[in-house]
């Protein structure tokens, strides 16, 4: 988790004091632990310790002005990471030592299965790293993006830590009814990043409710006809903006963008430095025309009339795309889309045409508050209310099966071909971490939450892409409708936000196992098509 885009940033005036010091007296949890169960817990603890001194939070949201000099460190982190299962390997010895010897302790292959996962789980952001790194280190980082650098480093650094924290708590306290609260006993960092998550899931929402009010269709038709008319808007027409802005600024600020996966903090600083270059420059010209008289303001307003519209216009872009359709009119809209303009970051501030490309900000805030408030777990939904959702309603096939022609019907099952042989072939990292995960579940009550989010691309890919495309092909490839129906069950089940334990040990195995072999036979039954 990120981790991540006056006076010293909080997590910079952090920085001197090093990592989360080891506590002095043994955490509650340890009272019943093994030898072999307290080895392991400090075998966790201080390769999280050496992590931190290594590659701390603060260098690596704030890479210095010469990335070269980070090589050296990136490249340790990295050694680090992937030298887990030696730095464990005492422990486990003392695991195996004490099943030998009918002495209680984790299980040996426990141990050994954790750190296969954790291994699984982090090779994607370890290979990009190293390639970001390259064989000479420093020549390749003087290259490279200062953000996507910010984002691989501590993306890995993030999914790692979390997922030894949660696999340690579980393997030295197995019978624990509550996961979470052992891993805030056992290492005083996750307590913190549980405390920062459950804040921005409570933030976010007060952000989308005054994004709702600020991006009001009513205020921004006034606006534009008052300027239009070269009439002044009231004094404070753009505070509900301001505060806004404002808001956004709070979610960013120092240690609370630990919060966030570092993509997701930079894509929210993007779209609150596109609002607040545009928003500052409508503030001016606001104030200037309060600063004249009624006849001069007119004048001023008349003069800047086009500049004001286009500002505004940006705004709404920014805001929500449909207070901008409102604006400015469906067609237009339509046609920025089928021939989009690129966005150039540096672009002046007038220029709105590109930003209609990108998600904007109430669409991205409420994706995000999902994906959080789901890592807090401070929303369970109920019953009723887990039925077919965004996903699933975006997985209904754009054309009617029966109506679609031969061409239409192959191209679809080039589009199924295309899915298994890239992001859902048997090798990929999004259909590995779904083996892995459906494994897993088989030997855990108790699941890491970083492994039950890596599951859910290989679904949500199914469900919005495979599926759609089967739907048209079924009868070629001999598949029935009602198998069709049982899969797209099986995905909303398995989409299921925050899921208990009980849920993962009784709804998901038999959905992950009819998933997983309709995908191989699926994939059998392209074969003998070739």
């Amino acid at each position: 988790m990120v981790k991540q885009a006056g006076g010293a940033p909080r997590d910079e005036a952090r920085a001197d004091t090093g990592p989360p010091p080891v506590p002095v007296a043994d955490p509650p949890p340890l009272a019943n632990a093994s030898l072999a169960g307290r080895a392991l817990y400090e075998t966790a603890r201080s390769c999280l310790a050496e992590l931190e001194r290594v590659a701390p939070w603060h260098l690596l949201y704030h890479p210095p002005d010469d990335l070269a000099e980070l090589a050296p460190r990136l490249g340790e982190m990295a050694t680090i990471i992937a030298g887990l299962g030696d730095r464990m390997a005492p422990a486990l010895a003392l695991c195996r030592e004490a099943a030998a010897s009918g002495e209680p302790a984790p299980a040996g292959d426990d141990v050994a299965f954790a750190l296969a996962g954790i291994d699984e789980m982090v090779q994607h952001e370890l290979g990009l790293l190293r390639d970001l790194i390259g064989p000479e280190g420093e020549g390749r980082l003087r290259g490279a993006n200062r953000e996507r650098l910010t984002e691989v480093s501590a993306d890995l650094k993030g999914k790692f830590a979390s997922s030894l924290m949660s696999a340690t708590a579980y393997l030295v306290c197995p019978g624990a009814s509550s996961g979470f609260e052992v891993e805030e006993q056992l290492f005083p960092e996750r307590a913190e990043e549980f405390r920062l998550t459950s804040a921005l899931a409570a933030a976010l929402p007060e952000v989308l409710a005054q994004l709702r009010r600020a991006a009001d269709p009513a205020l921004f038709q006034d606006l534009l006809t008052r300027w239009r008319l070269g009439l002044r808007a009231d004094p404070y027409a753009l505070s509900d903006l301001v505060t806004l802005r404002g808001q956004l600024g709070s979610l960013l600020i120092g240690e609370r963008r630990r919060a966030f996966y570092t993509g997701d903090y930079f894509q929210v600083r993007q779209r609150e430095g596109l609002l607040a270059a545009r928003l500052g420059e409508l503030e001016r010209l606001h104030r200037e025309s309060w600063g004249r008289t009624e006849r001069e303001a007119a004048v001023q307003l008349r003069s800047h009339r086009t500049r004001l519209e286009n500002l505004l216009f940006g705004v709404a872009a920014v805001l929500d795309t449909q207070l901008l359709r409102a604006l400015v009119g469906e067609a237009q809209i339509a046609a920025l889309r089928r021939t989009p303009v690129p966005f150039q970051p540096g672009a002046d501030a007038e220029e709105w045409a590109p930003l209609v490309a990108q998600d904007d900000l109430r669409l991205f805030l409420e994706m995000l508050f999902g994906a959080v408030r789901r890592r807090s777990s401070l929303a369970r939904p109920a019953p009723s209310g887990r039925g077919r959702g965004a996903a699933a309603a975006a997985s209904e096939p754009d054309l009617d099966p029966a109506q679609a022609t031969a061409a239409e019907i192959r191209a679809a099952i080039d589009r199924v071909r295309a899915l298994l042989a890239g992001p859902l072939a048997a090798g990929s990292p999004g259909w590995r971490s779904f083996r892995l995960f459906q494994q897993l579940l088989g030997k855990r009550t108790r699941i890491p939450e970083t492994m039950l989010e890596a599951v859910r691309p290989a679904v949500v890919r199914v469900q919005t892409e495979l599926l759609p495309s089967l739907r048209l092909s079924a009868r070629e490839l001999g598949v029935t409708a009602a198998v069709l129906t049982q899969i797209e069950a099986s995905c909303t089940a398995l989409l299921v936000p925050a899921p208990s334990p009980g849920e993962l040990q009784s709804l998901f195995p038999p959905h992950l196992a009819r998933l997983s072999s309709f995908v191989e036979a699926l994939r059998g039954t392209l074969a003998r098509r070739r």
